[in-house]
């Protein structure tokens, strides 16, 4: 089992910091599971650390906005915990709206891509 963290009272900077710490103290524990399928936070952060090289290969830069439409996923997961990592702000939108209602939030959001 992983140890304890303390981020109450002592928050890391980014969401992200939490899986560097984990990854180090615990690489083997379970971090996600997505039905039969579990990942390490070994393998947790190997893939926030390939999905922010992709982030950064498509031009994402500290401060920018993504929209990520989706439903709950270990993907999602990676990919969110890359974009905080980088300073990119994400609106995870479910994939069950509207076109409508997606299209509303984007226009109010204004992200760099979707």
């Amino acid at each position: 089992m992983p140890p304890a963290c303390d981020y109450v009272s002592a928050p890391p900077p980014r969401v992200s910091d939490f899986l560097w710490r984990l990854e180090a103290d615990a690489p083997d524990a379970p971090a996600l599971r997505q039905a039969e399928t579990v990942w390490s936070y070994r393998r947790l952060a190997a893939a926030v650390r390939q999905t922010r090289a992709w982030l950064a290969e498509l031009g994402f830069r500290p401060g920018d906005r993504m929209m990520v439409v989706n439903e709950n996923s270990l993907s999602l997961c990676a990919l969110f915990l890359a974009a905080a990592d980088m300073d990119v702000w994400t609106a995870i939108v479910n994939a069950r709206l509207s076109p409508r209602e997606i299209d509303t939030i984007r226009e109010h959001y204004s992200p760099r891509r979707v």
